[in-house]
């Protein structure tokens, strides 16, 4: 019993880690009051409209709302979301070249594999990678570009798309922002993340304890000690692995 409740620490803490770059994808970064004292990551939530309007003005050319470049309404981040409208800024295999052309532009850096091919990962809510699955370029080609008849195929079984040096995937946790676009309509919240995108430093790494006294030995206990931090990297204001996309993302009918 003591090593199946170690082993749901172990997965329960991994959750908590990847729960703590889901929230550093999203954030809102303020500029450090000196290169000495760093930057400040905020959660999206918690920062201010001001605070959000610094962070667009500071990476204007690292954020997209929607299909258009014009829906940045003057580095006015709550007036750009509400151009984002159902009609023409739903997740798509065009919006993602696009911010794959403009983060190739701010000069983010792939990832690369071993075979030297490059990627970009992007992370999207359900709503956005609804809509990706059901893009007609994807889907053409997952049909005619990725190997047939395998289960593995994600017209069989789901999973990551890929498409054009871009893995998408689906990240349930990522946040939709409610009435915040066009006539009240649900925004999306993608990042297309390039090499050095968040940072994790461990002050100690993950240290299962188990006490067997408790209790007089009756209910022995399990617990993980850890020391970690998990940041996005920015530097004076401007984050430099992340690409931010807000899309339309419109629940189900």
């Amino acid at each position: 019993l003591l090593d199946a409740a170690r082993d749901e620490l172990k997965i329960w803490e991994s959750n908590m880690l990847r729960t703590d770059i889901i929230r550093e994808f999203g954030a809102v970064v303020v500029p450090g009051a000196s290169a000495i004292s760093g930057d400040i990551s905020k959660p999206y939530y918690d920062a201010t409209e001001a605070e959000k309007d610094l962070w667009l003005a500071n990476n204007a050319d690292r954020i997209q709302f929607g299909v258009a470049r014009a829906n940045n309404a003057g580095n006015d981040h709550s007036v750009s979301l509400a151009n984002v409208d159902t009609t023409n800024d739903r997740l798509s295999s065009g919006m993602a070249r696009m911010a794959k052309r403009r983060a190739k532009e701010a000069k983010i850096t792939p990832f690369r594999v071993k075979d030297g091919s490059e990627w970009f990962v992007m992370f999207v809510d359900s709503r956005g990678f609804r809509d990706l699955e059901n893009d007609a370029d994807i889907k053409a080609a997952d049909t005619n570009a990725r190997e047939r008849g395998v289960a593995n195929n994600p017209l069989f079984q789901g999973g990551d798309l890929l498409y054009r040096g871009i893995i998408f995937r689906e990240e349930e946790e990522f946040p939709v922002l409610k009435g915040v676009g066009n006539a009240g309509s649900d925004v999306g919240l993608g990042v297309l993340a390039g090499a050095g995108a968040v940072g994790v430093a461990w002050g100690q790494e993950p240290n299962p304890i188990t006490d067997k006294d408790e209790d007089y030995k009756f209910r022995p206990s399990v617990a993980i000690e850890e020391l970690l931090g998990v940041k996005k990297i920015s530097f004076d204001g401007v984050q430099r692995g992340v690409f931010t996309m807000y899309y339309s993302a419109p629940d189900d009918i």
